[in-house]
Formats: structure tokens, sequence, C-alpha cells
């Protein structure tokens, strides 16, 4: 979750990969692990979040790179 909601529940979460299209999903799943379906193996990508609520879209984070596993 974002530091700070603006006093407004979050509705949902997207997420972006290497800089392509957004795509969102329920902020009911705020748990740990979540997965990114679709992804090659063995291939190092950039992932950036952003949160949504009543009053729009937050900012959107910091890039974070990852690199898929061998299975």
């Amino acid at each position: 979750a974002p530091d700070s909601n603006g006093g407004s529940k979050i509705t949902r979460y997207a997420f972006s990969v290497n800089g392509g299209s957004w795509h969102s999903w329920n902020a009911g799943a705020t748990g740990s692990p979540q997965y990114i379906l679709g992804l090659r193996r063995i291939t190092t990508y950039s992932v950036r979040l952003r949160a949504h609520n009543k009053i729009g879209w937050g900012a959107i984070s910091e890039p974070v790179s990852a690199t898929t596993a061998l299975k």
C-alpha cells in the first residue's frame, strides 16, 4: 500500500512491466506474494506499481527489477 491514500480507501492496484501497458487487479489481493503471469523464464523485468481510489490514480512507484526463475 502507498504511504498515504489521501483519506480514501484503495480500490485497486496496477502494474506495468518494462514500461508497457498498465494492468489492474482488485485491491483485496494484498497478500504476499502476488504473481504476474505470462513472463518468460530466466528473464529480467522492470516492474512499477500504482494505487487507485475514488480520487484517482496515485503516484507511480520507482521501478524494481527482478529475474524470473528457471521453473
